[in-house]
């Protein structure tokens, strides 16, 4: 009769069974709990990955060998004997079972109704608390099952931004931020900024392909790189400086100059003008002084 085994995972420095589960080579399985420990925050995983981060070393070992008609109750009946163990589940349901029979529908309805939980991170952190027919991680259970976002789950209406819904077209967005928000937002701190539900947060992917341009056309801010600007010619750019009178005789002059230059001044002219009639820096000093 075919046999499999119930097997128990421990870190090394400490030799503590945390976590049991039944598997036919549990030295693959090991392997697979390791590749996936960041797919979600159950407790199992958040264990694994600080057993990982600290730098230990996590093994396993074989508890008993057992028939596989007989695998589910021997589950359960170790699961009960040990302690402390990260397990969501009495046991006796495998790694891809159904774990929850509330469907999906009626999971939603029960939680808009007793909990006011809006986001994937505080659901994540409340998690402990929920109702044993509640699953601790719904992507997990409801992904064949009629999952579709975050937001559609939590009835928040918010969906991950690579995912279709109701945002605003690119230049309604981007009509919206000029008339809405400051001039000093960027790339860097525009999800800390952005407040609009009905502008992604990642605009970049959204509007891919839906009219983006860059960052810089995005927020209107004019902020372009170089390759993209149209700059002076080699003559034009030394001529600039002499009939302005702008003097540079030092590098330090150049990047005092160069916060606020002219969108049309490259701020590299010893690499955008090699081979155009760049010499050196001495030589361009030279130029805009002497002539």
């Amino acid at each position: 009769m075919k046999k499999t085994f119930i097997y128990g995972l421990f870190s090394e420095r400490d030799n503590i069974i945390r976590y049991i589960g039944k598997s036919d080579n549990p030295n693959k399985r090991l392997k697979t709990h390791i590749y996936q420990m960041n797919d979600s925050n159950t407790h199992k995983n958040n264990w694994i990955r600080k057993v990982v981060s600290n730098g230990e070393k996590l093994c396993y070992k074989i508890i008993e060998e057992v028939y596989y008609h007989e695998w589910r109750q021997k589950e359960i009946f170790w699961i009960s004997k040990y302690s402390n163990l990260v397990n969501t589940s009495k046991g006796g349901q495998g790694g891809r079972g159904i774990k929850y029979n509330i469907s999906y529908e009626d999971c939603k309805k029960w939680i808009s109704e007793n909990l006011t939980i809006k986001s994937k991170s505080n659901w994540m952190l409340n998690s402990k608390n929920l109702p044993d027919f509640i699953p601790k991680n719904p992507y997990e259970t409801y992904k064949s099952r009629g999952w579709v976002s975050w937001g559609d789950f939590l009835s928040t209406n918010r969906v991950q931004d690579n995912k279709l819904c109701n945002y605003l077209s690119y230049e309604e967005a981007k009509e919206w931020i000029k008339l809405n928000m400051s001039n000093n937002i960027n790339s860097k701190n525009w999800k800390t900024v952005n407040k609009n539900e009905l502008i992604p947060n990642r605009p970049e992917r959204y509007y891919r392909n839906k009219g983006w341009i860059s960052w810089s056309d995005f927020l209107s801010n004019n902020r372009v790189q170089n390759q993209k600007k149209e700059f002076l010619g080699y003559d034009d750019f030394i001529n600039f400086f002499i009939e302005n009178k702008i003097i540079i005789s030092n590098i330090s002059d150049w990047y005092k100059f160069r916060k606020d230059a002219p969108i049309f001044i490259c701020s590299r002219p010893d690499i955008y003008y090699k081979n155009k009639g760049w010499i050196s820096w001495v030589d361009f000093y030279k130029k805009i002084i002497i002539c």
